[in-house]
C-alpha cells in the first residue's frame, strides 16, 4: 500500500469532461434552470438485464475533496408514461448512509495484494498517501505547486477509478442497484450528502432502461507499421476518447489463443502540445519474428472498467537491415554512351541477392536504377550515359528482402561532337490580337537540351534568332504586329544538345497573317423613288478582297439599322420594293473582306416612295334591305388587281358618311347591326397597300320600314 506518489502532471480525463453529461440539476427534487452553468458532478449507468451499474465522478478537486468528507446519496424513481407530467416524481433513496471512501484500514483488508490490483492501490494512495514536500521561492508558488499536487491527486485517483471497478467502489464513486425489474426504465440522481460551504454543488441524473447493454464497439482505423524485429499499432485515441479511457492489445500467432501484451493499459497523457501535433497512440512488439504473421485485438476500456468490443488487425515484420555498401573502385568513359564500372563487397552477407547500377545527374540523385545483376558480379558496363550532363554513377548491393546499400557517387565526364536530328512536324496558329502559337514535334535524342526559334518575313531573307534561352518546351508564343502589309511570315527551329551542338533547320513553315485592315466603303451614286419602291445605285469598293456588301435601313426616328440585304461585290444596284409611300428611308452600305473586317458605313441617303394618281372608284355600287332577316346587302364591283381592301361608309337619315366597317376584298357586304326604321346611305372607298386610295363611292339609298 505505501506507493510512492508521483506528480506526473494533470491527465485530461475525457469521460468526466463538460459535455459528456446525460442529464444535470441544481438541486435533489427541482431540474435546474442555469443548465449551462459548469457541472460539479458526473453520472453514467449501463444494465446487464439484472442490475443497474452507476458510476459517477465530480469534476473538479474541491468537489471531489468534499464528496469524501461527507459522502454521496443514491436515488431513484420508476418512470410511468401513465403518470401526469404535472405530478412530482416521488424519488426512493437506496443509501441508507452516505456513500463514502473506505477506510485505510478496510482498503488494506480489500486488497491485500496491491500489486495483483495496483489501480486500486494507486487509488487508496491518491486518498491517504502523505502529500510530496514543497519547496517554493515564495507563497504564491507554494499555493500553484500544492494545487497541482491536488489535481493530480484527484485526476489519478478518477483516472483508477475508471480502470478498475474495485477502486471505483473504494472511492465511493461505484453503486450497483440490483433490486429493479426487467425492462424497466428509471430516472437515478446522485447528490453530495451535505451541501458545501461555498461551492454550489450539482445533482447529476441519468435515465437508463434495464436491458442488457453491449459492450461498446472501439470504433478507431489502426495502422500497423512493420519493423525489424517488430510491429508498430497507431490510433488516434481522440476518435473514442468520450467512450474509453485506456487501452489494452493482445496478440496471437495462430488467431485463436490471445495472450496480454500490456501490462498496463495504455492511455494518452494530452498537453497542449500533443493536442496541436495531433499525436497518435501506439504501441510497439518488439518480440516478433520476422515474416511471421501476427494477430492483434486492441480493446478499449470504458468508465466501469469493461472492455469493448476489439479492433482485430494483423501484421508482419521484415528484414530492415541491408548488406554492408559496395565500394566504387573505377568508373570510366569507354565509347559514345558506355561506361566501364568496377567494385568490390568486402565481407558479404549472407542474404546478398545481387546488384544494381545506379545513373543520375546529380551525386545527390534521383538515380535512375537498372537492371540487376548477379551476386557474384563485380564489374559491369552501362550505355545510359548522357553527354554534355553531369553523370554520376554509384553501385547498390540489394539483399533478399529487398534492403539496399550504396556506394559513393562517382562522376563520369562524356565528350559529344554528333548534333540531334532537325526537329519535325511544325504547325502554327495565329489568333486576330497576333498571338502567334508555334508547335512541333519533339525530338527523342537523351542528351537535348533544348529548342531555337528563328524567323523571317520572306523565305529568301536571313532567318534571326526570335527566342534568348533555348527552349525545353516544344511549344513557342511569339506576338506580331498586325498592322502591316507583310501578308505571311516565316519560322524555322533548331535543336541543340547539352554540349550545344545545334542541328539542321527545320523546314520552314509558312504562318499566313490575319487581315485586319478593313476595306474601302462602297459609295452611293443615285438614289431614285418611285411609287412602290427606292432604286439604289453605287460605285463598289475597291478593295480586291471584298467577298460581300451589306445593305442597311432604317427609319427616320429609329436608333439601329436593320440589314435588308448581303450582295455580291459586283452589284451595283439594288431595287428595296418592301417600302411604303410616304414614308421615309434611309440607306447605308458596308463592305466585308475575306478576312471578316467590315468597312466603315458608307455616308447614309434618303429617300421617299412617292403616291400614284388617285385609283379608280367601285362601281355598280347597289343596296337592297332584307325584311325578312333585318338587314341591308351591299354589292359593287371594281377591276383593279393591285392589292387592295374595300372599306364601307354608311349614315343614317340626316347624320353624315361615316366610316363604318372593312369588308376586306370581298365584292359584297351584309350589314346586320342597323339602328331601326329610317333612312340609310352608304357609300365604298378601296384602300390600297402601297398607300393609295380611291375616291368614295357615289352613294346609294335604302329605306327601312317599320316592323310588321
Amino acid at each position: 500500500m505505501h506507493l510512492r506518489f508521483l506528480c506526473l502532471g494533470y491527465l485530461l480525463l475525457s469521460l468526466w469532461g463538460i459535455g459528456a453529461l446525460p442529464l444535470q440539476a441544481q438541486q435533489p427534487d427541482t431540474l435546474a434552470a442555469d443548465s449551462l452553468r459548469v457541472p460539479s458532478l458526473a453520472v453514467q449507468a449501463w444494465s446487464d438485464g439484472a442490475r443497474v451499474v452507476l458510476r459517477w465522478a465530480p469534476t473538479s478537486y474541491l468537489a471531489w475533496d468534499h464528496g469524501n468528507a461527507v459522502g454521496y446519496h443514491v436515488e431513484r424513481v420508476r418512470i410511468n408514461p401513465q403518470q401526469p407530467p404535472s405530478e412530482p416524481l416521488a424519488y426512493e433513496r437506496l443509501t441508507s448512509q452516505p456513500l463514502r471512501p473506505w477506510s485505510l484500514e478496510l482498503w488494506r483488508q480489500r486488497i491485500p495484494n496491491p500489486e495483483a490490483r495496483p489501480q486500486a492501490a494507486i487509488a487508496a494512495q491518491m486518498l491517504y498517501g502523505a502529500p510530496a514536500p514543497i519547496q517554493a521561492r515564495n507563497p504564491f508558488e507554494a499555493a500553484q505547486l500544492r494545487a497541482a499536487e491536488q489535481e493530480n491527486r484527484f485526476s489519478f485517483a478518477l483516472f483508477a477509478a475508471d480502470l478498475d471497478s474495485l477502486a471505483a467502489e473504494g472511492l465511493g464513486l461505484r453503486y450497483e442497484d440490483a433490486a429493479v425489474e426487467p425492462g424497466a426504465t428509471y430516472i437515478y440522481r446522485v447528490f453530495a450528502a451535505a451541501p458545501h460551504s461555498s461551492l454550489r454543488l450539482d445533482t447529476a441524473y441519468v435515465v437508463v432502461t434495464v436491458a442488457p447493454t453491449p459492450p461498446a464497439t472501439l470504433d478507431v482505423s489502426v495502422e500497423v507499421e512493420p519493423g525489424d524485429g517488430q510491429l508498430r499499432l497507431c490510433w488516434d485515441p481522440r476518435l473514442a476518447a468520450y467512450a474509453f479511457t485506456a487501452y489494452v492489445v493482445e496478440r496471437s500467432e495462430d488467431g485463436q489463443q490471445y495472450q496480454l501484451m500490456t501490462e498496463t493499459p495504455l492511455v494518452q497523457i494530452e498537453t497542449n502540445a500533443t493536442l496541436a501535433e495531433n499525436r497518435m497512440l501506439c504501441f510497439t512488439d518488439s518480440t516478433t519474428v520476422n515474416y511471421r504473421r501476427y494477430y492483434y485485438r486492441i480493446y478499449g476500456i470504458d468508465a466501469f472498467a469493461r472492455r469493448s468490443r476489439p479492433v482485430e488487425v494483423t501484421g508482419m515484420s521484415r528484414d530492415l537491415t541491408p548488406p554492408p555498401p559496395p565500394v566504387l573502385e573505377t568508373a570510366e568513359h569507354v565509347r559514345e554512351s558506355t561506361v566501364r564500372l568496377r567494385w568490390r563487397l568486402d565481407n558479404p552477407s549472407p542474404d546478398l541477392a545481387g546488384f544494381f547500377i545506379g545513373i543520375s545527374n546529380s551525386p545527390d540523385g534521383p538515380f535512375e536504377i537498372g537492371e540487376e545483376l548477379p551476386p557474384s558480379t563485380r564489374e559491369a558496363t552501362d550505355s545510359r550515359a548522357i553527354s554534355g550532363i553531369n553523370n554520376y554513377y554509384i553501385v547498390l548491393a540489394v539483399d533478399t528482402a529487398g534492403n539496399l546499400s550504396s556506394s559513393m557517387p562517382q562522376y563520369v565526364h562524356l565528350i559529344d561532337s554528333i548534333p540531334p536530328a532537325p526537329p519535325t512536324g511544325l504547325v502554327a496558329h495565329v489568333d486576330t490580337t497576333g498571338i502567334l502559337t508555334l508547335r512541333w514535334q519533339s525530338n527523342q535524342e537523351s542528351d537535348l537540351l533544348g529548342y531555337r526559334v528563328y524567323r523571317a518575313n520572306q523565305l529568301d531573307h536571313t532567318f534571326t534568332l526570335a527566342t534568348g534561352f533555348p527552349l525545353t518546351d516544344t511549344v513557342f508564343v511569339d506576338t506580331l504586329n498586325l498592322n502591316t502589309l507583310t501578308e505571311a511570315i516565316y519560322y524555322r527551329v533548331v535543336a541543340l544538345d547539352r554540349n550545344y551542338n545545334p542541328s539542321d533547320p527545320s523546314e520552314p513553315v509558312r504562318v499566313i497573317l490575319p487581315d485586319r485592315v478593313p476595306p474601302v466603303s462602297p459609295l452611293f451614286t443615285r438614289v431614285t423613288p418611285t411609287d412602290s419602291s427606292i432604286i439604289l445605285h453605287w460605285i463598289p469598293s475597291s478593295s480586291s478582297d471584298v467577298v460581300r456588301v451589306h445593305l442597311y435601313r432604317k427609319r427616320p426616328r429609329e436608333i439601329f439599322w436593320t440589314e435588308i440585304a448581303v450582295l455580291d461585290p459586283a452589284v451595283q444596284q439594288y431595287e428595296d420594293t418592301s417600302v411604303k409611300p410616304e414614308r421615309r428611308y434611309y440607306y447605308t452600305l458596308r463592305a466585308e473582306d475575306d478576312a471578316g473586317n467590315l468597312s466603315a458605313p458608307s455616308p447614309p441617303v434618303q429617300a421617299r416612295p412617292y403616291v400614284s394618281a388617285r385609283r379608280a372608284s367601285v362601281t355598280n355600287l347597289r343596296a337592297r334591305y332584307d325584311a325578312r332577316n333585318r338587314r341591308v346587302v351591299l354589292t359593287w364591283t371594281y377591276q383593279d388587281s393591285t392589292p387592295h381592301w374595300f372599306v364601307i361608309y354608311r349614315g343614317f337619315n340626316e347624320q353624315p358618311l361615316r366610316r363604318y366597317r372593312s369588308a376586306g376584298r370581298a365584292l359584297r357586304f351584309e350589314d346586320l347591326d342597323l339602328i331601326g326604321p329610317g333612312t340609310y346611305r352608304y357609300a365604298v372607298q378601296v384602300y390600297f397597300e402601297n398607300g393609295a386610295v380611291s375616291p368614295i363611292s357615289k352613294e346609294v339609298t335604302v329605306v327601312v320600314s317599320e316592323e310588321e
